[in-house]
């Protein structure tokens, strides 16, 4: 594996899931809820795509679908959390529990089949047509995954910036507070229930858009990809805020600091770095150095997790100041 095309193919597999990161980062930061309903909202916004695109070629519907279901199936994890108290985990393993069959029976709809679907590859319609029709009529403006990545850029560099408006917001402030202050919460129930439904709600929206661009861009609906993206989603909040912290020369490393929320180019850059940096990690370890000991991807996926823990760990133990941290669950 050459320099470049490493750090080309991590470009590639990391944009596309920055609003994932983002809703990720602001579930588990500011509201202090580990929400694993992001691997059903994912899948949901990537087969819903795929229905739209295949059987009706409107990646508008597409969009929008995907961003109220992932409202939807966030909200619905708060509800079983704050009116059933059903504590944070199985909240979200619940609704992703739920979504599943749903997916499964979209995704078999998408392409009239009879038979259960986990995997499908799509068609060339959609938002990035245009650039597909480009890479193969004309050899002068460039390849398709040139003019494809650019536009989902410059996409999530628009989104990041309305999400960080939203956060700077009074609504963003006060869910970012309910969520951290679990004293103000107790005193104020009813709008602390608000703000943690229609925030969770909010965070899955990014997750299933990041669904529906993935679907995209990558041309492929397969159910079980919600499996894969929760360790890269929490490597990129560690390794984006170790980084940003690195960066500003702070002398607090602690783990449940929030420097993405500081300033635009924070909350732009922390996922893009920590995701970009745990893809070519990925790519370092499954090309070059596990292979020359004849290991399996099962294996790779196992170092890359021990990887992670550990990073987590150290960082946890050596740089965290606050020893009365709010459980999560």
């Amino acid at each position: 594996m050459d320099i470049i095309s490493g750090l080309t193919a991590s470009l590639v597999m990391t944009i596309p899931l920055i609003p994932a990161s983002m809703g990720f980062y602001l579930a588990l930061r500011c509201l202090k809820f580990p929400d694993l309903t992001i691997q059903g909202s994912f899948v949901f916004g990537v087969v819903i795509t795929a229905y739209f695109i295949e059987q009706f070629n409107s990646p508008v519907y597409a969009l929008l679908f995907s961003c109220i279901g992932g409202v939807f199936l966030g909200s619905l994890t708060g509800l079983l959390h704050v009116k059933l108290k059903v504590p944070s985990f199985a909240s979200g393993i619940i609704t992703s529990f739920f979504v599943t069959t749903l997916n499964y029976y979209i995704l078999q709809k998408s392409f009239n089949s009879s038979d259960q679907i986990i995997e499908r590859n799509l068609s060339n319609r959609g938002f990035f047509e245009y650039f597909y029709l480009l890479d193969y009529n004309s050899k002068t403006l460039g390849p398709y995954w040139f003019y494809t990545i650019l536009s989902v850029t410059i996409v999530c560099v628009i989104l990041l910036f309305l999400v960080w408006l939203v956060v700077r917001s009074d609504f963003g402030r006060k869910f970012s507070m309910f969520g951290n202050n679990r004293q103000v919460a107790a005193i104020y129930s009813n709008k602390s229930d608000y703000y943690m439904v229609f925030g969770l709600g909010f965070t899955n929206m990014l997750v299933g858009f990041s669904g529906f661009l993935c679907a995209q861009v990558f041309k492929n609906a397969d159910i079980s990809s919600g499996g894969y993206i929760l360790i890269p989603l929490l490597a990129s909040v560690v390794i984006g805020e170790f980084v940003i912290n690195i960066v500003k020369k702070k002398n607090s490393l602690s783990f449940e600091s929030k420097p993405l929320l500081s300033s635009f180019w924070g909350i732009a850059s922390a996922p893009f770095i920590g995701f970009f940096l745990y893809n070519l990690i990925v790519l370092i370890l499954s090309t070059v150095i596990l292979p020359s000991v004849q290991t399996s991807e099962n294996y790779t996926k196992y170092a890359i997790s021990g990887f992670l823990i550990l990073s987590i760990m150290f960082f946890n133990k050596k740089y965290s100041t606050n020893s009365n941290q709010d459980e999560l669950i």
